[in-house]
């Protein structure tokens, strides 16, 4: 049973009506293959599905047909994983037309100029009299293509099986002893396919380029070691700046995607999921290349490289910041001064200062739920507490937000909350059993930055240290301008401290 002839390519100038046609064919297929069908009767009736087809959809711009794609081509990939002859079979070949994709002296796919895409004629693989033989020069190229597209699919899904097996010399079934090598080739590959300045006579907007942002996304553990998080974070980000707002929804006629929109939205979701598997590491390369952008603004240093943080990448990385408040909050907690710097860095302190917080972005309300976070708002001015026990305070009022710090212990501070009219700030460290009133100024005499100074030191209840998330067991609310209450979460009791 030949099922290949149903999955044709769509032109550009199919109607309604065969789009749908299409999608029932796909349909038909993902019913079928993922069901125990096959399985229940004898395996000479039907015939595998193309991999060369599935792969050249695997990034197709109907959304419907993509996932049905991925879904066959994955339940492939499984079946033939199993067994240990067909997946060597499988790897070899594949493996073998990779190394010739970006082999420079065979005039390899990626350097040919006359090079399209990933999309194959499909007739020639549905038509009963053509064979492998005859396959014309065009099409073998493209099949180079793929085996980018299906060398880093394979990689994605069992790639930490070959970095277990380089640190083991246990031989993982089907790969060979260069598979660690295959990794690092394919992971340069995707990552100057992310760029349209690598490979230039392929366009920018073409579905290989596409599933390499894809495959960066979904495989980012196994290219990590080989790979510049910052330069591939800075590239995603101009990625996802290239497409209208308002386009990059899933509003195409008939569920089809425009190849810019779906650029940009390829982009969107790589970032989310580099940041949410990495999501410490995100965000100490974002400080980075955050005070990089700072120095090269104010002229003390040149950027060293082509790709730099723009002006137009700040939203996406304050609406990546909060998809990692929800996704990863522990990991924010662990990081909060650094993610503070991050937003102050990419929010309009201007409309901060004069509007508050409401009129800027969302994140920066989210951040300041944390109880090592207040905000005044009358100053203004900012101060966030770490888990090394160091408080960094901000005056907003500046145009450089440059914070003050002080050390006053190496406990974990608990909780901190300014009085209403920002004169007095306290801060709890609940393993040190200790309260602390600190007088704020903002003296700019002669250029002095901004200070806290110690007002007076309270004994308060000590926190278990068992406790993993002191935080969320006590609260700090001022009543005037110069008492405190200290409400514990758990046993409900209040005490009232005066500065």
């Amino acid at each position: 049973m030949n099922c290949n002839h149903w999955i044709n390519n769509i032109s550009n100038d199919q109607d309604e009506e065969a789009l749908l046609i299409q999608r029932e064919n796909w349909s038909k297929l993902l019913e079928f293959y993922c069901s125990n069908m096959p399985q229940q009767c004898q395996t000479n009736i039907f015939q595998s599905l193309s991999i060369e087809i599935l792969c050249s959809h695997w990034q197709d711009l109907c959304l419907e047909l993509r996932d049905a794609a991925r879904k066959l081509l994955e339940k492939e990939i499984d079946h033939l994983h199993n067994d240990n002859d067909a997946w060597y079979i499988l790897i070899s070949k594949w493996s073998n037309l990779f190394h010739q994709s970006y082999n420079k002296e065979t005039d390899g796919a990626l350097h040919d100029p006359n090079i399209q895409d990933i999309l194959l004629d499909d007739t020639a693989y549905n038509n009963d009299t053509t064979t492998t033989t005859i396959i014309m020069k065009e099409q073998y190229k493209r099949q180079q293509l793929l085996s980018i597209v299906f060398m880093g699919i394979i990689c994605a899904r069992y790639g930490q099986e070959v970095e277990h097996a380089k640190q083991s010399s246990v031989t993982i079934k089907g790969f060979s002893v260069e598979s660690p090598e295959i990794i690092l080739n394919l992971s340069h590959i995707l990552a100057s396919l992310l760029s349209s300045s690598n490979f230039d006579h392929i366009p920018l907007h073409t579905a290989i380029r596409r599933t390499a942002i894809d495959l960066i996304g979904h495989g980012y553990t196994t290219w990590e070691p080989y790979l510049d998080i910052g330069q591939v974070l800075l590239t995603l980000f101009d990625l996802c700046s290239i497409s209208d707002s308002a386009k990059t929804t899933n509003n195409a006629h008939g569920g089809v995607l425009t190849p810019k929109t779906d650029t940009c939205l390829t982009a969107r979701t790589a970032l989310y999921l580099i940041a949410t598997s990495r999501s410490r590491v995100v965000i100490t390369t974002l400080t980075r290349e955050i005070a990089k952008y700072a120095l090269v603004q104010s002229g003390t240093t040149s950027s060293p490289t082509s790709i730099t943080l723009k002006n137009e990448h700040k939203v996406g990385i304050l609406h990546l910041i909060q998809i990692l408040i929800e996704k990863c909050p522990q990991d924010i907690e662990d990081l909060i001064l650094e993610v503070i710097d991050i937003t102050l860095n990419c929010i309009d302190l201007n409309i901060l200062r004069h509007k508050g917080v409401q009129a800027v972005s969302e994140t920066f309300g989210l951040l300041l739920k944390y109880p090592t976070v207040t905000y005044c708002h009358g100053s203004p001015k900012l101060c966030v507490g770490t888990k090394t026990g160091l408080l960094a305070f901000y005056d907003l009022k500046t145009p450089k937000c440059q914070p003050s710090q002080v050390l006053p212990k190496t406990e974990i501070t608990t909780c901190v909350e300014f009085s209403t009219d920002g004169k007095y700030l306290a801060s709890y460290s609940g393993y040190e059993g200790k309260l602390y009133f600190w007088q704020t100024s903002s003296n700019t005499f002669f250029g002095s930055s901004n200070a806290l100074h110690l007002s007076s030191r309270h004994d308060a209840q000590r926190l278990d240290r068992s406790i993993l998330s002191p935080m969320e067991q006590v609260s700090l609310k001022w009543i005037d301008r110069t008492h405190v209450t200290m409400c514990w979460q758990d046993d409900k009791i209040e005490k009232i401290f005066k500065v």
